[in-house]
């Protein structure tokens, strides 16, 4: 398999980036919605404020052999100077578990670092909040989304506090991973 490669993602690159952000919202939504739940979180992924959203959040793509596989975005909290929100983590199903998204969060802390940024925030589903935790993130936080029709997607917040730029990750601690995908 090709290596992993990263870069800004661009405006041609919605398609990919909606593709891939409603298959990850998909996967992970349906451990606790129903199907119409599901297609109502999905669906917003198709509506045009979301490629404002994008457009606003730093993206970075991760690609493999020319197929979009991940993304990851921050910007300033506004809450306080020097904490940024790390947003739209997203990775392929395909590739869950592969490394990407360890890959994908170091490389926006180290921009956020570089940017003057010494904390990061993330507010992300409660299955993926023990992938944070693994990453030095601490739970400050629960709740839930409510969908249209009723449902509760329940909801991780966390933060990261003293963030180092330690990207790129080195190939020993990416283990396995690192030796398959690592560019």
């Amino acid at each position: 398999m090709a290596g992993i490669s990263l870069r800004p993602a661009k405006i041609d690159d919605i398609s990919a980036i909606r593709y891939v952000h409603s298959a990850a919202t998909r996967a992970c939504a349906a451990h606790h919605l129903g199907d119409d739940d599901v297609e109502t979180l999905a669906s917003a992924i198709n509506r045009e404020e979301y490629v404002h959203a994008v457009a606003g959040s730093d993206l970075t793509a991760a690609w493999v052999g020319g197929e979009l596989v991940g993304t990851v975005g921050w910007k300033p909290t506004g809450a306080a100077p020097d904490v940024a929100r790390l947003q739209m983590l997203f990775v392929w199903p395909l590739f869950a578990g592969a490394g990407i998204g360890r890959l994908l969060v170091s490389h926006a802390e180290a921009d956020a670092h570089a940017a003057g940024y010494r904390s990061v925030r993330v507010r992300t589903t409660i299955q993926q909040a023990p992938f944070f935790k693994r990453l030095g993130y601490v739970m400050t936080a629960q709740s839930a989304l409510r969908t249209g029709s009723g449902g509760r997607l329940p909801i991780a917040y966390l933060r990261k506090d003293e963030i180092c730029p330690d990207f790129p990750i080195t190939e020993s601690a990416w283990g396995d991973a690192g030796r398959r995908y690592h560019h």
